[in-house]
């Protein structure tokens, strides 16, 4: 059985398409689609690739102007969202695979350089997500008795906006740290080969699970040395202790100093800056020193001699005690490990937030983490090498997609 069908590309060329019916498999197939390596958005790989370009930066509806000023041709909202969020399900169920064994075959035999240390930085953040929520408002035409009557017999559910976060991984090398001098004599640091691994809100395992696949994938067992970087919260701890149980993990010092400058204020008061200056900075240069047993000490002394409420120090030194194994920076920067976990904080903001908090900006969950993961390939610095070694129909079928992540 045979079906002429009109398909537009580039809103010019005007091409008839066989759609023929398989009867051992009961579908259709297009034998030009798979041609012209033509997707299940029924765009070309060119033009994914462009309107994905588009769709990473600017809202959907921006998007389709600029498209129609660029390449002179209107494409339907639908087709815009759906080419990027199609991509980027591929990667996120990818992800959440476990490794073949022809993938790791390729692994172990692509003879991977050694190096010295291997970093894994992460943190989280917030995105605003549309979610169905249960109400009990009724409409104006509904009389006062009935009003009572219904109480809460008529809930409806309604769209809301929540915030949830968004966990974000970040792989590097110590042979990935470009270290330069600027004309005014200070030092520049930039990462080069970065790798990103996303999860938004679907819980610890399934973050970790990604977090599993990408470590092998960026060959984190080449390493002698895996530094592990991060606040203190017990979900990172957890991603730690289970996924790089040998790792070194460092609190992030910056973290650190803001937890005891924000203890001293509440304990002596906002007003009181010279107290509170007084006793935390020694304190801070005792955490610069990895000297955080007697840092705890002094802690402890102020708490105990006082009537005051303790709870602002009670809390700090709880923090500082449960961390006490990753605070020790004169260590750490005597081996030239970074103490400090600037990277992957501004991986959230240009990821996240530049994107995801625009104004009016609220989304579905598999749709926002599709592009989630659509703008951590742009930002990898990889963006034509994912393209131009896409396969687009294998790739949107869950394949080729090993050659693209490594």
């Amino acid at each position: 059985m045979t079906k002429k069908t009109v398909f537009t590309i580039l809103g010019k060329i005007e091409i008839r398409r066989d759609r023929l019916y398989d009867v051992k498999k009961k579908n259709y197939t297009y034998p030009l689609d798979e041609e012209l390596d033509i997707g299940r958005g029924q765009t070309s790989k060119s033009l994914a690739r462009k309107i994905s370009l588009v769709n990473i930066f600017v809202p959907f509806d921006h998007g389709i102007q600029f498209m129609k000023e660029l390449m002179d041709f209107d494409i339907p909202k639908k087709i815009m969202q759906n080419v990027s969020y199609n991509i980027g399900a591929t990667l996120t169920g990818y992800h959440q695979q476990e490794i073949t064994p022809e993938e790791n075959s390729k692994l172990l035999q692509s003879n991977p350089e050694s190096v010295d240390v291997e970093y894994f930085l992460t943190d989280g953040g917030q995105t605003p997500l549309l979610e169905k929520v249960e109400s009990s408002e009724l409409t104006k035409s509904e009389s006062k008795k009935q009003k009572k009557s219904s109480n809460k017999g008529n809930l409806t559910k309604k769209n809301t906006k929540q915030y949830r976060e968004t966990k974000l991984g970040l792989f590097f090398t110590n042979k990935d740290i470009i270290k330069t001098t600027s004309s005014a004599g200070n030092e520049r640091i930039e990462i080069k080969n970065k790798r990103f691994v996303a999860s938004l809100n679907h819980g610890l395992d399934h973050f970790k699970k990604a977090v599993q696949k990408a470590s092998r994938l960026h060959k984190t067992f080449r390493a002698k040395v895996i530094v592990f970087l991060s606040d203190g919260s017990e979900w990172c701890k957890t991603i730690q202790r289970e996924v790089f149980p040998g790792a070194i993990r460092i609190l992030d010092f910056y973290h650190a100093n803001e937890h005891l400058w924000q203890a001293a204020i509440l304990f002596f008061g906002e007003a009181n800056k010279t107290d509170y200056t007084k006793w935390a900075k020694p304190i801070e240069e005792l955490l610069w020193q990895g000297d955080i047993g007697r840092a705890l000490a002094m802690i402890k002394d102020t708490y105990t001699s006082t009537r005051k409420d303790q709870t602002p120090l009670l809390n700090l030194y709880s923090y500082y005690k449960g961390n006490a194994d990753a605070m020790h920076y004169k260590e750490f920067r005597d081996k030239g490990y970074f103490i400090g976990s600037g990277a992957i904080e501004s991986t959230v903001k240009y990821i996240l937030t530049t994107r995801f908090k625009q104004t009016g900006c609220h989304w579905r969950l598999d749709n926002a983490e599709s592009l989630i993961w659509l703008r951590c390939k742009y930002f990898e610095g990889r963006w034509a090498e994912f393209w131009d070694n896409m396969k687009y129909r294998t790739f949107l079928n869950g394949e080729n997609a090993f050659d693209l992540v490594v």
